[in-house]
């Protein structure tokens, strides 16, 4: 729905990065993912994390808006390698940024992304975070 309804929107505005995987040779969507930076406020993280970041009122970090993997495809490591795509491409970007979002559409998913290591904030739990040097290792 949303690669139909939103992404052109989304990429035209500058709003979102949409990457596509499709079957090779072919033009049936396999899976996606959006990117895009932003920054959030230094309050959403537990006193343990702010007291280590920099003074700054919001810590630089990149957005997973979007995560999907065709029906057919799930369950065979795609989404990790999206993940994965995701991550190499914020890191190979040249802006700085040190956490990695993620907004989850439901409780599955947050619970999908918390097995690589993401939290999720005491305010919302389907937005997710992780420090950029463990997701980087990580990937």
């Amino acid at each position: 729905m949303y690669l139909k309804k939103q992404a052109s929107q989304d990429m035209r505005r500058y709003y979102a990065s949409v990457i596509v995987a499709v079957k090779q040779g072919g033009s049936e969507v396999l899976g996606y993912y959006s990117l895009s930076t932003g920054a959030i406020s230094r309050s959403w993280f537990p006193d343990e994390v702010r007291k280590k970041l920099p003074r700054y009122e919001a810590a630089p970090a990149v957005l997973l808006g979007r995560l999907a993997v065709a029906s057919t495809m799930q369950r065979g490591g795609l989404g990790k390698g999206l993940l994965g795509d995701a991550v190499a491409r914020a890191c190979q970007y040249g802006a700085a940024w040190a956490v990695f979002l993620v907004s989850a559409k439901h409780g599955r998913a947050a619970a999908y992304y918390k097995q690589y290591g993401f939290t999720e904030f005491a305010g919302d739990p389907l937005l997710l975070w992780a420090p950029r040097k463990s997701i980087q290792e990580l990937f």
